[in-house]
């Protein structure tokens, strides 16, 4: 599903190396934990597999197919990917019913199926009783599972997620964990998780060590 080839990363004209020649193969429907001390390049992989930048060598493969094929990077990531951070990023002035129907905007479903599919995902992270809410007036808890909610709404293949339990009481974060784990076991995503947290990791079928640019 993912393969990474020889992948660097420069900053600052090369003098900060955040990639050096890292490799990596996702299988189709696995979770793949990537764990690491900070600045080792965990975040920079993450971005470069979801087209958020570019490598300055190597290359990135989807299902066979180098990115470049895959179309404009918006494109891509609209047909392939779910975000997930460690902010929610929610859009503060919409509900998040709202917030999590906006990635179906982009679709052929009316709205009626719009709402009934972003009610369908709040319930599954408990939130039904706060899909009319606006996120200022939720917990941050609640406000990272909307934003869990609103990256499986399109059903993507791929999720990546980039220390989403990282800001969490140890509740929510599990709650989130749980619930990410359920809907992408269930549909057979792959999912790419960027974490600190050793919990957090041993739920993953794999664990992708880094240091210094390099997967160990």
């Amino acid at each position: 599903m993912i393969r990474a080839d020889g992948l660097v990363k420069h900053f600052d004209g090369g003098l900060i190396k955040a990639l050096d020649g890292v490799g990596l193969e996702v299988r189709l429907g696995e979770v793949c934990a990537i764990t690491g001390p900070s600045g080792c390049g965990k975040s920079t992989l993450l971005n470069l597999i979801g087209a958020l930048a570019s490598p300055t060598r190597g290359e990135i493969r989807i299902d066979g197919r180098p990115l470049a094929e895959l179309g404009p990077a918006c494109l891509y990531r609209r047909r392939y990917l779910g975000f997930v951070f460690q902010l929610h990023h929610l859009i503060p002035d919409l509900t998040l019913c709202e917030n999590v129907e906006i990635p179906l905007m982009t679709t052929a479903l009316g709205r009626r199926k719009r709402r009934e599919r972003a009610m369908a995902l709040l319930a599954e992270m408990g939130l039904e009783h706060r899909a009319g809410s606006m996120p200022s007036r939720v917990s941050g808890g609640e406000r990272q599972r909307a934003a869990v909610a609103r990256a499986l709404a399109m059903e993507p293949p791929i999720v990546l997620a980039d220390e989403p339990t990282g800001s969490l009481d140890s509740r929510n974060a599990g709650l989130i964990l749980d619930a990410l784990l359920a809907r992408c076991r269930q549909l057979n995503t792959t999912l790419v998780i960027v974490t600190h947290d050793p919990g957090v990791a041993a739920r993953a079928d794999r664990v992708v060590e880094m240091l210094d640019g390099r997967i160990l």
